[in-house]
């Protein structure tokens, strides 16, 4: 069993029905909530996370586009963690990224409306993960998506073929492995 402390959520103007639910359970739990957007930093024994998404002063018409986009860097090492985002707000994100990625969490489960090329070109990515459920009904990840990885140079990895997706880092070298699901 996992004991929650803590519960993070995006900044969003107007919160929708269940993220309000999920809060009023956190705190009937006693789980402290936090609201994070752009520029908030945590650092935990030289792992600096800052957070890229959403701004205070967003509205975006899709609930996606309000996840919470993380910049993770721990030595040699950086991944960019991207939630559902659409390829919509990709450009406010490309903003505040100034370096290439080791890492890619591929967002909106490789949705062919995320991952555009120009957000590739800019995040760079040495690998790519993608969450993504077997046999889904949206039929992610996308084929254009798949494509647009292998033209900027990424190797992927999706969970709906290889499970769950383990990565470990020293801050120098990178370990990414998983248990197949066939």
């Amino acid at each position: 069993q996992i004991r929650i402390k803590n519960l993070v959520v995006p900044y969003m103007r107007e919160e929708d029905d269940t993220l309000k639910e999920l809060i009023r359970l956190a705190l009937r739990r006693n789980v402290k909530v936090f609201r994070i957007s752009v520029g908030k930093k945590l650092s935990i024994e030289g792992c600096n996370i800052t957070c890229i998404n959403p701004s205070k002063n967003a509205s975006w018409d899709d609930k996606n586009d309000y996840s919470t986009v993380l910049s993770v860097v721990f030595g040699k090492f950086s991944m960019l963690l991207t939630g559902d985002l659409t390829s919509n707000v990709e450009p406010e994100v490309m903003k505040y990224i100034s370096k290439s990625y080791t890492v890619l969490k591929v967002g909106h489960h490789g949705s062919k409306y995320s991952s555009s090329d120009d957000f590739l070109k800019c995040v760079s990515p040495k690998f790519s993960v993608i969450s993504v459920g077997a046999g889904n009904r949206y039929g992610h990840p996308a084929r254009e998506v798949l494509q647009r990885l292998t033209n900027c140079g990424s190797k992927y990895m999706r969970t709906d073929q290889k499970g769950g997706i383990t990565i470990t880092t020293d801050g120098k070298k990178l370990n990414i492995f998983s248990k197949s699901v066939n």
